[in-house]
C-alpha cells in the first residue's frame, strides 16, 4: 500500500491520517533528542571522571543528541514495516467509537464508586485480620 492510499479525507479542522502520523514521529524524534542528549551528556561525565579529562560542554551533549535524535526518527519513519503499523494503528484510531462527556461523567462515576466499595471491603477485611492476629499474639 502506497501513503496515499492511505490517507483519509479529513473534516475541516482535523489533521488526517498522514499528519497525525508525520506528527507522532515529530514527537518520537523529540523523544529521542532528550534521551539521546542524556545519554551523550551522562556518557561523557562518566568518561570524564574515570579518565580525570575535560567534560563536554552540555551544548555539544544537545547537539549530539539532536543529531542522533533526528537520524534515529528519520530511520525509523523511512522502515516500511514501521511506517505501515503507524498508519495501521491511525487508520483503527479513527474508527474508534470516543465516549462523549455524559458516557464519560457516568462511567468516572462509577470507577470512583467501585474503588470506594472495594476500599471499605478491604478496610473491613484488615481490621478484622489485625483483631484476629493481635488475640493470637497476645498469647
Amino acid at each position: 500500500m502506497s501513503e496515499t492510499s492511505q490517507e483519509t479525507t479529513a473534516a475541516p479542522g482535523d489533521l488526517g491520517t498522514h499528519r497525525r502520523v508525520q506528527f507522532a514521529f515529530m514527537a518520537i524524534a523529540g523523544v529521542f533528542v532528550l534521551l539521546a542528549g542524556k545519554v551523550v551528556g551522562g556518557v561523557a561525565d562518566l568518561v570524564s571522571e574515570k579518565f580525570d579529562t575535560a567534560t563536554l560542554p552540555p551544548t555539544a551533549a544537545t547537539a549530539i543528541g539532536v543529531v542522533v535524535g533526528a537520524i534515529g526518527a528519520y530511520l525509523l519513519y523511512r522502515n516500511d514495516g514501521v511506517r505501515r503499523f503507524s498508519f495501521d494503528v491511525a487508520g483503527e484510531l479513527q474508527r474508534v467509537k470516543w465516549p462523549d462527556r455524559e458516557e464519560t461523567w457516568s462511567n468516572t462515576i462509577v470507577v470512583i464508586v467501585t474503588s470506594v466499595i472495594a476500599a471499605v471491603i478491604l478496610f473491613a477485611f484488615d481490621y478484622t485480620w489485625s483483631a484476629i492476629t493481635d488475640q493470637i499474639y497476645k498469647f
